[in-house]
């Protein structure tokens, strides 16, 4: 992976894309099991645009532009923030801007900020309530504790813990 060079074979990128850097800020990770990712940003071969991106073993795992699940139904990923973290198991999180959207449109109106995605979904929004003090519960006792500023450095640098998992393997 070399800026200026073509994003060949991703899964997932477009016939032209171009690596365009690594600055959001760069992030490279092997993370064991021989999962690894990279945040970086592509020049877009048809529209000339540069999109962040996220590939995770050596697909496209998130890219600007993508529409994804929340509780909202979709929202629309915007811009990067500054946090990705993957685990053994392959699971990636990562915080990004994001719109509501309506039949993947941005609606104009509705909801419009911070996001904490993990694997391709929405889990937590801005200004979510929070089990803060990990009791299982969201409740008094977590003293409003509210998703606003948080990132994944703040919760232990690139560990990223999933649990527990329904019967197909999905985080709950």
């Amino acid at each position: 992976i070399v800026e200026g060079m073509p994003v060949g074979d991703v899964a997932g990128s477009a016939p032209g894309d171009v690596w365009e850097s690594f600055s959001f800020p760069a992030r490279l990770g092997e993370v064991g099991n021989g999962n690894w990712f990279v945040a970086a940003d592509v020049r877009d071969a048809v529209s000339n645009e540069i999109e962040s991106v996220i590939v995770l073993n050596g697909e496209l795992a998130l890219r600007e532009g993508d529409v994804v699940p929340s509780r909202l139904g979709f929202v629309q990923l915007s811009s990067p923030g500054r946090d990705v973290a993957a685990n053994v198991d392959g699971d990636v999180a990562s915080t990004w801007q994001v719109t509501q959207t309506i039949d993947g449109q941005p609606t104009g109106v509705g909801f419009s900020g911070a996001a904490l995605i993990v694997n391709g979904r929405a889990v937590l929004l801005e200004d979510d309530l929070l089990d803060f003090n990990d009791d299982g519960v969201v409740d008094a006792a977590d003293g409003g504790a509210r998703f606003a500023d948080l990132t994944l450095q703040s919760l232990g640098g690139d560990a990223l813990a999933i649990g527990p998992r329904d019967s197909a393997g999905v985080f709950e």
